[in-house]
């Protein structure tokens, strides 16, 4: 229940006009639209995962908006992923659809759930193949979970921007271009793929559980209740607050360390690429206790 109330508190204050149904309507443009819940559930980790109860309280929002539950999907890359951070695959006519790109995470055993598709496109000098379910839906909502990223040289943070990472399937010759330089410009090249950026309007971000250092796997030793939700229409404005909320928080528990950097964030915010704002200054941030 509680959830569910700030899942709705979030999309009330984003809306301006208190209306969390006109949002959404403003989002999905027509209630025959098929809507995709891009969930992470990276490793299969409970803890380290949007939280299903997160996933379908907006779910259920979006079907009272008059989306037919079985136009609304809930996905992320893998099957067994999935399973294990305790969501149920359903594939079937009836009630809200929880699908995967593969059915396993290591491709030694990965077959197509929904699948790739078949024809690659370009990004730069790389190619790399669409998840199916990018397509299948008209309207995508990002669903991160809020954590921490440890790259070579730093910690930045891993959440809306980089939820995008397991859309596409990457060749193993074309990973340096997407990983290399701690995701700079890799991040915002997947995230400028017309297909995502076009269709991603709305993200909403679960930071019930944050994890505060190390990931993007899971280290429980880093953890703490934020028992929060976020909202918010600009992926790269949203993950600029993320960010300082895990900053506040690891200033007080780890005192000295180095400050959180994610400079993919501000390549987001530059030609060519225009994602959102990287600038905490030029970001209204309104926080609502509940």
């Amino acid at each position: 229940r509680e959830v569910k109330r700030a899942v709705y508190e979030a999309l009330k204050v984003l809306s301006g006009s208190g209306s969390p149904e006109e949002l959404l309507n403003s989002v999905i443009k027509g209630t025959k639209s098929v809507v995709g819940l891009k969930v992470n559930v990276y490793f299969g980790e409970p803890n380290n995962a949007t939280h299903p109860a997160v996933a379908y309280a907006l779910a259920e929002l979006i079907n009272k908006i008059g989306v037919n539950r079985n136009n609304i999907i809930i996905w992320d890359r893998a099957e067994d992923e999935l399973n294990k951070a305790n969501y149920q695959t359903n594939k079937s006519a009836k009630d809200v659809r929880c699908l995967a790109t593969l059915t396993h995470r290591n491709p030694r055993f990965a077959k197509p759930f929904i699948g790739y598709e078949d024809s690659p496109i370009t990004i730069g000098k790389a190619q790399v193949r669409l998840s199916k379910l990018v397509n299948m839906s008209n309207v995508i909502i990002n669903m991160p979970v809020l954590r921490t990223y440890k790259f070579k040289d730093n910690t930045g943070i891993s959440n809306a921007i980089t939820n995008m990472y397991h859309v596409v399937d990457i060749a193993e010759a074309d990973m340096p271009f997407f990983y290399d330089n701690e995701c700079n410009p890799g991040a915002a090249e997947i995230y400028n793929i017309p297909a995502i950026k076009t269709r991603t309007g709305l993200t909403v971000c679960d930071a019930i559980y944050p994890l505060y250092n190390g990931g993007p796997g899971d280290d429980q030793r880093y953890h703490w209740r934020a028992n929060a939700v976020i909202a918010s229409l600009d992926p790269v404005a949203l993950d600029t607050v993320a960010q300082n909320i895990i900053q506040k928080y690891r200033d007080k528990v780890m005192p000295g360390e180095q400050p959180l950097k994610s400079a993919y964030l501000e390549t987001c915010a530059k030609a060519p690429y225009l994602l959102g704002a990287s600038d905490i200054k030029q970001i209204d941030v309104i926080e609502r206790e509940i």
